[in-house]
């Protein structure tokens, strides 16, 4: 039981890198002129971690991580959830329909690990990220899934030309 104390404090250590990381990424946009949309930033900063950011999985995984050593699962999963749906709007925000996507289907997934009445809760906010989604890309999720299940979802395409996440880069 004395190492439990000890994984909590990688995780800490871990997060806390994450942070000060995103924190330098942001300053640099915000220095550089490259985000002009403060809207886009407040969002991104809510957001935390997006899909577009090459720590993205290391995020993901130090959640899953969290995620298992949670006292109450289901509240970190809720909020888990949330912040997939914040990440979407991130990427709708920038243009990035395959980030977006990406981050939907990770939020699906968080979702899906909840109990049912807690889902349902849910899904008024992942409808309302569908419909946003529709309207910013001109297509549904669906037909967006089915374009890149094809390889003809342009950044899809091009990650899978370059070799992108290898076995897994139809998935994302």
């Amino acid at each position: 039981m004395k190492a439990f104390p000890a994984v909590k404090a990688v995780i800490a250590i871990m997060a806390v890198i994450a942070i000060i990381i995103v924190s330098a990424v942001v300053a640099l946009a915000e220095s550089d002129g490259v985000e002009d949309e403060v809207g886009l930033l407040a969002v991104n900063a809510s957001a935390g971690m997006t899909p577009d950011s090459v720590l993205y999985g290391l995020d993901r995984a130090i959640e899953r991580l969290e995620l298992l050593l949670a006292k109450n699962r289901t509240r970190k999963g809720i909020e888990h959830a949330l912040e997939r749906h914040l990440e979407v709007r991130a990427m709708i925000l920038a243009g990035k329909e395959e980030h977006a996507l990406r981050a939907l289907d990770a939020a699906e997934d968080m979702e899906g690990r909840l109990p049912n009445h807690i889902r349902a809760s849910l899904w008024v906010r992942r409808d309302a990220v569908h419909e946003e989604y529709a309207s910013a890309f001109g297509r549904s999720v669906a037909d967006s899934r089915m374009l890149r299940q094809q390889g003809l979802l342009a950044s899809s395409a091009k990650r899978n030309s370059t070799g992108g996440y290898g076995a897994n880069a139809g998935r994302y």
